[in-house]
């Protein structure tokens, strides 16, 4: 998937190279050690996996929260 991102004051926007539809970012937890988020096109559907550089993020959980299968 590729992606761009943008910024209006304080805000940071992703945005699909395919279709320019907004992007959902999950973070997903570490692998092993690295923080590892997927990017989903809300609009076509295109998605990726990414891993981000350790060093350079700060207060990410310990773990990724799962949603309870009964949705509460």
């Amino acid at each position: 998937m590729k992606f761009t991102a943008e910024s209006s004051l304080d805000y940071m926007r992703f945005l699909c190279s395919e279709c320019g539809g907004d992007i959902a970012c999950t973070f997903e937890g570490y692998d092993p050690a690295v923080p590892r988020f997927t990017f989903t096109c809300g609009h076509c559907g295109v998605s990726g996996s990414y891993k981000m550089q350790f060093q350079l993020w700060h207060g990410l959980p310990p773990k990724a929260t799962r949603p309870r299968k009964d949705g509460k």
